[in-house]
């Protein structure tokens, strides 16, 4: 638990690895292998399952969304696309905006 709370907080928070070493008492150099731990843990049980072009009924579903959206031929994003949105629904406004 002590680990995963490590790497969700340099991700989810944006905290460096002094930040860390700081608020928990333990050496900066302690904290790069576990942040690399569970990024490869990660990437090793999560990414085939989350990350992959979708096909067949969930590729037109996808399509769907997106067309409905105002991003006609879209079958996917990642968090490192940025583009204007004009058609953001209200409700995720914040999220998209990072306001």
């Amino acid at each position: 638990e002590f680990k995963i709370m490590i790497g969700l907080r340099i991700l989810g928070r944006d905290s460096c690895a002094d930040d860390i070493s700081e608020f928990l008492n333990i050496g900066e150099s302690t904290v790069y292998p576990i942040f690399k731990q569970f990024v490869g843990g990660c990437v090793k049980y999560l990414y085939t399952k989350y990350v992959y072009v979708p096909d067949g009924e969930e590729l037109d579903r996808v399509r769907l969304v997106y067309e409905k959206l105002g991003l006609s031929g879209c079958i996917g994003s990642m968090d490192c696309t940025h583009i204007l949105w004009h058609k953001c629904p209200k409700i995720m406004r914040n999220n998209a905006t990072g306001i």
